[in-house]
């Protein structure tokens, strides 16, 4: 399959897609497999295939999010069906809780929908999951100066700055190691 992977991501899912499969038909189980035949399918335009793949991926591990994010971004997007992308990627959430990448996923699906407010509320989630994410407690800061509210900037503009202390310090110790 790693010749599967490097055809897809040099742009030719259609050469990639038999050497995905074939490691889906030596394994069964094999979930990373069973992803990529729905992420060669997806490219490939066979919206249907790419489905039934993504969903034998998470029925093969339920704790595969990136198959629940990619079916609930074809769900979102071409389907329109904004309730079951919704749903996938709570579920999504459930199965794995300590990934914030699901609720990253939410807030981008509200983004879309032009709901700022449920946005900030899915990233908030994803911040409690993953507090170390200096980009998101900025973004999160700015959400509430702007909407004035001002006890929830101060406490994320407190988590931005320490974590910031953290990954500079960090940064430090690893250039004095070189």
């Amino acid at each position: 399959s790693n010749l599967g992977t490097t055809y897809f991501f040099l742009g030719d899912a259609k050469t990639a897609l038999p050497y995905f499969l074939k490691g889906v038909k030596l394994n069964k189980r094999y979930t990373e497999g069973l992803f990529n035949c729905g992420m060669a399918y997806d490219k490939l335009e066979q919206k249907d295939s790419a489905i039934w793949y993504f969903r034998e991926s998470i029925r093969n591990d339920s704790t595969y999010v990136s198959a629940y994010e990619q079916l609930a971004r074809i769900k979102f997007k071409q389907d329109r069906d904004t309730a079951a992308a919704f749903d996938l990627m709570h579920l999504a959430a459930r199965k794995k809780p300590d990934s914030d990448v699901p609720w990253n996923d939410i807030a981008l699906f509200y983004l879309d929908l032009r709901d700022t407010a449920a946005s900030a509320a899915a990233m908030e989630m994803a911040a409690k999951v993953n507090p170390s994410n200096v980009t998101r407690l900025y973004n999160l800061a700015i959400y509430y100066q702007r909407h004035g509210n001002g006890e929830k900037y101060s406490y994320y503009d407190s988590l931005y700055m320490e974590q910031g202390k953290k990954q500079k310090a960090k940064q430090e110790e690893q250039g004095n190691d070189q």
